[in-house]
């Protein structure tokens, strides 16, 4: 479906009367995979109960036709010339006008289009791959019916030719051309490929067969030929061209974004969730060694989650122009690059994930919920998993920075969706989410405090200290209701509150803290008050 489909859906159920949960709801049950995510739908539903009728986006602005001169016309019509396979953007980039009047350009003023060079292509075709798939239905036939015959009618081979380098991807391909101009011919590279050589692999193996003879005379021995069973399902495999079985991986990153020239090598996989996919990059031409700087790209999952993406780099900018920006990559990752569409970012260093907390580590966390304080900004999903150990500088970092937000410190405490994690939150932001959720309402938004970080980095500390509070929370992730999960939390967090006396006593001075916090009387309580592993 469409977006405007999606909209005009959401919208009909709120002149019904459901509520966001109600539709969200629906949606996924319908859609399944293919549904919306509970943000996008409840942003929606306050639209269209603010008043909104339509379900298209909202018009941009953009240049005047005035940028159709007889000046840039001729650079877009040199540009071309040049490289006729540039795309729209790469053209408005250079000249600094927008795609639409690009595109108007070429096609209304030089009367070009845009054609596909003519290649051998080096995948198949969803025919070709058919045809494969139906040959090798009838061989398995043809194996069931006689299995030596068939086996004999096969020649196999220990050499692999392997494709390891794409000259040009289709949409790399296209090519602006003159009206009736005929396709553009493009010369193959004579290296694309390399030759591998690979173990052999036995098709059949040959099975002694003894026969009964009386015991005075010689036992004879005979081969019988039978096929080799794992060699065969490789063989259907590759014919079929499984995805699955290569165990192939599609990134959501588009033939536009260039990841830097090529730069990079993926050396491995780091991790993965719900919005994105961590690689570990090196880079090109670079020997990979213990010494070799190491990059991260972060690959978004969806373009729903692109916004998110858009957001980390636009938050991060405010703490790196701090007055105390000194300070900044001790506690943050630094960006190399990211995509303009949100459909990745690229890190400068390669951080390790932490599972326990020393007493400094803790207190370089309140030194990064102090920054954020300073800097006006809310991180709104602080956890375990988005706290890294750099071990060049031996500092904590803090990452993840898709649900934060910047306030004025007029407007706190600040009215927001419900965003990020909640397994760390007060017990206060607990009950209140609880009560939305009982009372199924469609305004899943909370007044934030310029101190909810503060408390989520205390319940953390207590989380990564604590075994016993540690088994309970991974016991409450099993939960599929999320009324279920957050009362369950709600009570962790209420028991530690009476039957420790120490984590009571930072919750009482969180509390009654004044406007600025006393940070520093803070990480002496905490030194005084909580036990760390070593």
């Amino acid at each position: 479906m469409e977006k405007t489909e999606y909209r005009a859906v959401i919208k009909f159920f709120v002149l019904e009367g459901l509520s966001a949960t109600e539709i969200h709801t629906k949606m996924v049950k319908v859609l399944k995979e293919s549904a919306p995510s509970f943000p996008t739908v409840h942003r929606w539903v306050l639209d269209f109960k603010r008043g909104r009728t339509s379900v298209e986006d909202e018009p941009r602005s953009g240049r005047p036709k005035s940028a159709t001169t007889p000046e840039i016309i001729e650079q877009v019509y040199d540009i071309v010339c040049k490289d006729p396979s540039l795309t729209k953007r790469e053209i408005a980039d250079t000249i600094g006008i927008s795609d639409e009047r690009v595109l108007h350009i070429l096609h209304e003023e030089l009367h070009m289009k845009k054609l596909l060079g003519k290649l051998v292509p080096h995948s198949l075709t969803i025919q070709q791959k058919l045809n494969r798939k139906q040959i090798s239905h009838r061989n398995l036939e043809r194996f069931k019916q006689n299995k030596t015959d068939f086996v004999r009618r096969f020649i196999t081979m220990d050499e692999t030719w392997i494709y390891h380098h794409d000259p040009k991807l289709k949409q790399e391909r296209l090519q602006w051309i003159e009206a009736g101009s005929s396709a553009p011919k493009q010369k193959p590279l004579s290296d694309i490929y390399d030759y591998y050589e690979s173990n052999p692999l036995e098709f059949f193996t040959g099975l002694p067969k003894t026969s009964s003879v009386p015991a005075k005379k010689k036992q004879k021995t005979s081969n019988e030929i039978c096929l080799n069973i794992d060699t065969l399902k490789i063989f259907i495999k590759f014919l079929t061209m499984d995805w699955e079985f290569y165990g192939y991986t599609m990134l959501n990153i588009t033939p536009n974004d260039r990841l830097c020239d090529d730069t990079f090598n993926i050396e491995s996989k780091a991790g993965s969730g719900l919005t994105s996919i961590v690689y570990v990059l090196n880079q090109n031409n670079a020997n990979v060694n213990n010494d070799t700087k190491r990059y991260v790209i972060k690959i978004s999952t969806n373009d729903e989650y692109s916004d998110y993406f858009k957001n980390e780099v636009k938050m991060l900018e405010p703490l790196k122009q701090s007055q105390d920006s000194i300070n900044f990559k001790k506690y943050f990752e630094n960006i190399f690059a990211s995509s303009p569409t949100g459909n990745f970012i690229i890190f400068e260093n390669y951080l390790t994930r932490l599972t326990s907390l020393t007493l400094i580590q803790s207190q370089q966390l309140i030194n990064i919920i102090e920054y954020l304080y300073n800097c006006c900004i809310i991180h709104r999903d602080l956890r375990p998993d988005n706290l890294m150990l750099d071990y060049s500088e031996q500092h904590l970092k803090l990452i993840d920075f898709g649900f934060a937000t910047t306030y004025k410190i007029d407007e706190m405490p600040k009215s927001m969706p419900i965003e990020g994690a909640i397994s760390y939150a007060g017990l206060k932001f607990l009950d209140y989410y609880f009560g939305l959720l009982s009372n199924c309402s469609d305004n899943f938004l909370y007044n934030y405090e310029r101190t909810f970080d503060l408390q989520c980095a205390i319940n953390i500390m207590m989380y990564m200290s604590d075994d016993n509070i540690k088994d309970r929370m991974i016991s409450i992730k099993k939960e599929l209701s999320v009324k279920a999960r957050v009362l369950r939390l709600h009570h962790v967090w209420r028991d530690m509150k009476h039957s420790n006396d120490n984590y009571s006593e930072l919750l009482k001075l969180i509390n009654s803290l004044t406007e600025p916090p006393n940070f520093d009387a803070i990480k002496r309580e905490i030194g005084k008050r909580l036990v760390f592993k070593n």
